[in-house]
């Protein structure tokens, strides 16, 4: 996987889209995480969502990526891990550790196994515990081709199946969310929740209207007031899933 982490850390700490996705999403698990939780951030980029866990709970992150390490935002207030998923697993058993909530976003996109790597973590999940999943939606992507792009070709070659690319990341290999309710359901987790994210907000390509307070105020309240939506959920570029054990 080709990573531009320099434009992605630029886009998530200047560009206000950036800062929308974390103070909606950041909203989202707040509604759904208990008091004083112990968390793991599993796959923690930069550790954007870490750092905000880390005010109220007890959070260990792993990010294998020594790019994204480089640019962290850790400033020491939760535990980081890295290197190989080996190592990670040799860690969590030696240390007998299991969490009450664990994140997992926009990573299972980028790994083969994916069944895998959901298996390992429902085994380090406390009983009652939960998972949260940000996943990139197939329909969201299609409609910000069409859209944003004004690339109605390559909005056609996704809705024939074709890979979607990433400008950061590269190739996304995207899945549907009944597969997440068929290997989470097996294992007998319930889904608790579906939120949309960037439902609106990277629809136009207006960036200049973007940067003034009127219309960041505004596409706020109008995230919130549709991320629950079924019909807006639908067309969301990216889906958060909250699953319960």
């Amino acid at each position: 996987m080709t990573i531009n982490v320099e434009a992605y850390y630029k886009d998530m700490t200047e560009m206000p889209w950036g800062k929308l996705f974390y103070q909606l999403l950041f909203e989202q698990i707040d509604k759904n995480i208990p008091s004083g939780a112990k968390v793991l951030d599993f796959g923690s980029g930069l550790g954007f969502t870490a750092k905000h866990l880390a005010k109220n709970h007890e959070v260990i992150a792993y990010e294998p990526n020594s790019q994204m390490i480089s640019y962290s935002v850790n400033e020491g207030n939760f535990r980081q891990l890295t290197g190989d998923l080996d190592g990670f697993i040799d860690v969590m058993k030696e240390e007998k550790q299991k969490f009450d909530f664990i994140v997992i976003h926009n990573v299972l996109e980028y790994v083969s196994d994916k069944k895998g790597i959901l298996s390992l973590l429902v085994n380090l999940l406390n009983t009652g515990g939960k998972i949260s999943i940000v996943k990139h939606n197939p329909k969201g992507a299609i409609l910000s081709q069409a859209v944003l792009q004004d690339n109605p070709k390559e909005a056609l070659n996704l809705l024939n199946g074709e890979e979607k690319k990433s400008e950061n990341f590269g190739t996304i290999n995207e899945y549907e969310n009944h597969f997440l309710e068929d290997i989470l359901g097996g294992a007998g987790l319930k889904q608790n929740s579906l939120y949309g994210l960037r439902i609106f907000y990277g629809l136009s390509s207006n960036t200049e209207v973007k940067f003034t307070d009127e219309w960041y105020d505004n596409m706020l309240e109008l995230e919130r007031k549709t991320y629950e939506n079924s019909d807006f959920v639908n067309i969301a570029f990216f889906h958060h899933l909250i699953f319960k054990a």
